[in-house]
């Protein structure tokens, strides 16, 4: 990942979360203990996802029906497309869910805390399996943001990786060679320049450049907790 966007994208993921005391779960709700800041809206093209596991792949193979979070905004989303250009305020709630934090559309789905952050939960809402995030902390809160990321994109996390560091074609197959060959000639960073990039976050941007390193570490240390117990030490920050 290139470190600016990384910092970027970091800095969204804990926009996007809540640093709260995490509370006890209602049937129906869960308790919001951080500030909020105006209304949300969002829908994905498919779903939340998941990983899927070896039951749920044969599942999938013996009925053709993905799991519910692979399709439960295709509803939304493709009724949005022929309205698109003529979209209005009151269309919103039509066509996007409403991602306000701590709002459980179903109610609450599942509550769970990342393998070694008890202090730390994701809380899922029934119908479309979104996480809201809450720490008591701000290393907590970017550490379970990865463990969550990783429970429903791995995959693509991957992908994504492999694509910035010009290496698709080893999980793809020879079909994403020539994006490769273009990525490594405009993008040919060696691990030693991506782990300087890193290193010098301080030197460029002072304590914001700390405070990025601390969620970037924590971020990806939580990312392999998803991939199962081979996976345990954190990747070198020039892998993520």
């Amino acid at each position: 990942m290139h470190r600016g966007r990384g910092v970027s994208f970091l800095a969204a993921a804990a926009a996007s979360s809540a640093l709260a005391l995490a509370p006890a779960a209602s049937a129906a709700s869960f308790p919001i203990r951080a500030p909020t800041f105006g209304t949300f809206r969002s829908v994905l093209a498919q779903g939340e996802g998941q990983s899927v596991n070896a039951a749920d792949l044969a599942a999938y193979e013996a009925s053709g029906q993905p799991p519910n979070t692979f399709v439960s905004q295709q509803p939304l989303y493709v009724g949005i497309m022929p309205h698109a250009s003529t979209l209005r305020p009151p269309d919103l709630n039509r066509y996007y869910k409403n991602t306000n934090f701590g709002f459980m559309p179903g109610g609450v789905g599942s509550v769970k805390s990342p393998p070694g952050r008890p202090d730390a939960q994701i809380v899922r809402d029934a119908r479309f399996g979104m996480a809201h995030i809450y720490g008591p902390n701000r290393a907590d809160l970017m550490y379970a943001a990865g463990y969550a990321t990783a429970e429903e994109r791995l995959f693509l996390m991957d992908a994504v990786r492999r694509t910035a560091k010009g290496t698709l074609a080893g999980l793809t197959g020879a079909s994403a060679a020539s994006g490769d060959a273009d990525q490594l000639t405009d993008q040919d960073f060696s691990d030693a320049e991506l782990d300087k990039q890193f290193n010098d976050l301080p030197k460029h941007f002072g304590a914001s450049g700390r405070h990025a390193q601390s969620d970037i570490l924590n971020y990806i240390a939580g990312t392999p907790r998803s991939a199962g117990p081979s996976r345990t030490r954190p990747p070198r920050p020039s892998s993520s």
